[in-house]
């Protein structure tokens, strides 16, 4: 939660045309240490059992909080709110900005595909191409590249470019996943790795095109507003973790691949029935 915390806090002290990439950066490291937190944390587990992955873990995020401890500025609150005040501004936020609700359901489609695919693929590399944990954990490796668009994301949203980056983003993570089922079914696992790239790099540049348009509604309300849009984004992610094995083990991985083209397109028709007039300031 430390880095929902960072990012609206981080775009207080830039002016308003570096928002996006100041965005993107940020996101660049964070996503980079997402996703190669899986081939690692695999690694650990293999050479040294999977306590070892909470123990490094706690010594990180300690070393990583004093870190912070030192060269964050002092920002306090210019308006004081109780817990029950704050929960439902962030739900008058909602009502208030189409934005918000625009943007919140279609990168929540989009991230919910990311979720789908990233629970399924261990079990069908394990299933259909033997691979072993350590296998696996190099496969996550082609994840981690994805992160690299972040930063480019936020500089094109900077230059003007939101609606047809979030058009291309979220058309890319729709192809990238029928595209998957073909790759899948000739036992293409190259193609199969640049497609899980480029499908991480639909989803991170998306995430920090509508991050840059939600912190853009309201300048004294950045911290919720993000509240809102991450809650939201998390829960739809959520329930794609929690569908993406079920729907393997019933529908096989062209069950994955048909569900994340047609969630993408639905999220396409969403954006464009808003014309992109609200969702893309």
């Amino acid at each position: 939660m430390g880095s929902q915390i960072l990012l609206p806090l981080a775009t207080h002290f830039v002016e308003p045309g570096q928002r996006g990439r100041t965005i993107g950066n940020i996101m660049g490291g964070l996503l980079s240490g997402i996703m190669l937190s899986r081939p690692v944390a695999n690694a650990m587990a293999a050479a040294f059992g999977w306590r070892a992955v909470f123990w490094v873990s706690a010594v990180v995020m300690m070393l990583a909080g004093l870190g912070l401890a030192r060269v964050l500025p002092v920002q306090a609150p210019t308006r004081r709110m109780s817990y029950g005040s704050l929960l439902r501004s962030i739900m008058h936020l909602l009502v208030q900005y189409r934005t918000l609700r625009v943007r919140i359901a279609c990168h929540g489609l989009v991230f919910a595909v990311f979720n789908m695919f990233w629970t399924a693929i261990p079990l069908l590399l394990h299933a259909q191409f033997g691979f072993s944990q350590s296998k696996i954990a190099l496969f996550a490796l082609a994840g981690a590249g994805g992160a690299l668009a972040a930063p480019l994301a936020g500089r094109l949203a900077d230059a003007g470019l939101t609606r047809p980056a979030t058009l291309s983003a979220i058309a890319l993570v729709g192809a990238t996943s029928l595209t998957s089922g073909w790759a899948v079914a000739a036992g293409w696992i190259i193609v199969l790795a640049v497609l899980a790239l480029l499908l991480d790099g639909g989803v991170q540049t998306n995430q920090v095109i509508s991050q840059r348009v939600v912190y853009s509604l309201n300048d004294t309300a950045r911290g919720r507003l993000n509240a809102a849009y991450m809650g939201g984004v998390f829960v739809c992610g959520a329930l794609g973790s929690s569908c993406g094995a079920a729907l393997y083990s019933i529908a096989g991985w062209w069950g994955f691949a048909i569900a994340g083209t047609l969630m993408c397109l639905a999220s396409l028709a969403l954006f464009a029935a808003t014309n992109g007039r609200h969702a893309a300031s």
